[in-house]
């Protein structure tokens, strides 16, 4: 490790650099950046329309603000050359969490999942970085500290066919079951850590 990497480890929380990527923990994070890192949650989420602004400030609390409140050892800011490119946001446990998360009632379908798989995790990416090994980076990163805490394993839950699902595909997650919410498949995803 060079004596730069390692400085800015020690000093600045950066977690992981590689190939100019760098993941940071939010906690450290300055609050301009931040409000970037919530901008790509916006641009990134599929679900845009919202009855008033109570219920579009809970969604983003649910899917951003809660991990970065709850698990700050696992919540990363991504950069590429001193910018927010994307988030990362991390779960060791998720059965705990259920009822704060007031999670959707299909969730309850894969709670025997949980047990085996127990982290879960959340990552989006500006367009404009996506395709780049950013997110495949970030993830090596948060698996690897998952595996360091002795987590047994990893989902994550996609809509079917949804393109998030190759990605994770390809960084080693395996659909292990799907249902029907609505009109939409979803699937969710596994890796043993």
């Amino acid at each position: 490790m060079t004596k730069l990497k390692k400085m800015l480890k020690e000093n600045f929380n950066v977690v992981s650099m590689s190939n100019d990527v760098q993941l940071i923990k939010i906690s450290e994070y300055p609050s301009q950046k931040i409000e970037k890192l919530k901008s790509i949650f916006w641009e990134s989420s599929v679900k845009t329309d919202f009855e008033s602004e109570k219920k579009k400030s809970e969604f983003e609390y649910k899917y951003f603000d809660f991990y970065v409140k709850y698990f700050p050892h696992l919540s990363f800011a991504i950069e590429s050359d001193n910018h927010p490119i994307g988030y990362l946001l991390g779960a060791d446990q998720t059965t705990p969490y259920l009822d704060q998360l007031e999670m959707q009632k299909y969730v309850a379908e894969f709670e025997d999942i949980f047990a085996t798989y127990p982290a879960h995790f959340h990552i989006n990416l500006s367009e404009n970085a996506r395709g780049k090994g950013c997110g495949q980076i970030a993830l090596q990163e948060l698996f690897k500290i998952l595996t360091d805490q002795n987590c047994p394993g990893v989902h994550v839950i996609t809509a079917l066919e949804h393109p998030s699902q190759k990605f994770y595909e390809k960084n080693g997650l395996a659909p292990l079951k799907t249902m029907k919410i609505s009109a939409t498949q979803i699937v969710i995803l596994v890796k043993s850590l």
